[in-house]
């Protein structure tokens, strides 16, 4: 468990970056949006004054993109799974005796504080007290 709690600081990092990245990507997708709604196709021909402009939004579109999965590929390298990307929901294989179960964070949270049974998920996350607690009953 001590593993998991080190990998917070980084996961916090990393979903910061992932939250701005997605948020630029949403900014940048609407500006191309925008500029199809204005010009149609006639937007992907070179004589076209906003042709430049919409080819740069997507190259930048792309770049965070890759970003974002790069970000994305470093997180499971810790071990964890990302449950849920926006709201950086992740959980962690552990063993509770012969059980496998999750230990579950959030971004936002400073500390492992709950865990799950494997099919159990968000709402069913229990405080990992509870956890510690039947661990000392069953040695």
């Amino acid at each position: 468990m001590q593993e998991v709690g080190n990998a917070l600081p980084f996961l916090g990092e990393s979903f910061s970056r992932i939250f701005s990245l997605n948020e630029r990507i949403k900014t940048i997708s609407k500006d191309m949006q925008e500029l199809m709604d204005i010009w149609g196709e006639q937007i992907l021909e070179r004589d076209n004054p906003d042709n430049k402009f919409y080819f740069e939004k997507l190259r930048e579109r792309e770049d965070s993109l890759q970003q974002m999965q790069k970000t994305i590929d470093e997180i499971h390298k810790t071990g964890c799974i990302i449950k849920d990307i926006n709201a950086g929901l992740v959980d962690f294989y552990c063993r509770r005796g012969e059980d496998l179960i999750f230990l579950c964070w959030k971004y936002g949270e400073d500390r492992i504080s709950y865990w799950h049974t494997i099919d159990g998920g968000f709402g069913r996350r229990r405080p990992i007290e509870e956890l510690l607690q039947l661990s000392e009953r069953s040695v």
